[in-house]
This record gives C-alpha cells, sequence and structure tokens, in this order.
C-alpha cells in the first residue's frame, strides 16, 4: 500500500510538472486570461507560522517563526526567524501544492484557505494536517 501512494504521489508530480511545462512561456496571452494553472494568485504575498502556536511542534522542541515569501514568478523564499532559509519554486493544481526544491527534489501537500483568505492551511496527502499560516502581507 505504502508503494502504491508514493507511485500515485510521484504520478501527480510528473502529470502537474508537464502540465506547468506546457503551459510555461505562453507570453502572448492577456494576463487577465484565467488558464488550468492559474491557482497562484491567492498564495502571493508574505505568510507566517509562530510554531510556538501549535503543541504539537512545541513539544517537539521545534521553535520560531517561519516566514513564506510567494511571488507572482513561481518562487518561494523560506525564513526561520527572519533569516532566510531557502528558496523553491512552487506551483498549485486544484488542491495540492507541489514545492520543488533547487536539487529538483519535490513535495506535494494538499492546502486550503480560510474564507477571508487570511489563512492557509497545509495536510499531508492523507489528510493529516501540518501546518497553518497567517497572511501577513
Amino acid at each position: 500500500m505504502k508503494k502504491m501512494k508514493y507511485f500515485l504521489t510521484a504520478m501527480i508530480c510528473v502529470l502537474m510538472l508537464s502540465l506547468g511545462i506546457v503551459s510555461y512561456g505562453k507570453t502572448n496571452e492577456s494576463a487577465s486570461t484565467s488558464t488550468a494553472m492559474d491557482y497562484t494568485s491567492q498564495f502571493v504575498g508574505t505568510w507566517e507560522a509562530d510554531f510556538s502556536d501549535f503543541p504539537v511542534y512545541a513539544d517537539q522542541g521545534i521553535t520560531g517563526v517561519a516566514g513564506s515569501e510567494f511571488k507572482e514568478d513561481g518562487t518561494l523564499i523560506t525564513y526561520l526567524d527572519g533569516e532566510q532559509a531557502d528558496t523553491f519554486g512552487y506551483f498549485v493544481y486544484k488542491n495540492y501544492y507541489v514545492a520543488v526544491g533547487e536539487d529538483g527534489s519535490a513535495e506535494v501537500t494538499q492546502y486550503k484557505f480560510s474564507d477571508d483568505g487570511k489563512s492557509l492551511e497545509f495536510s499531508d496527502l492523507d489528510g493529516n494536517w501540518m501546518l497553518t499560516y497567517t497572511k501577513t502581507k
């Protein structure tokens, strides 16, 4: 069963990457034209999560404030306690979020926004909560 889960995750990544590659470079479309891959606009901005707000992390000794700056061009810059930690590429498709590291590794999670769009919750592919961010900018 675990092998099937990893296989399905890999297939979703390949499908989403290929859809992103196919749509990449289409610059002659108007900026207001929506495509199947146009789910990123809600992400753009700066988000923060204070690990001390979540007992599951505090119990593990994980503290600090995680920041994520999502840019319109699909770049994600992460921060921990104000210091830049990492840079990723990202894209979203429906309720799946994919972060791609500089080494090509990818992590797929599910996401959902609060009704007011001010919080962003991530969960694993089984639906188990991972972290909730609050929009700051």
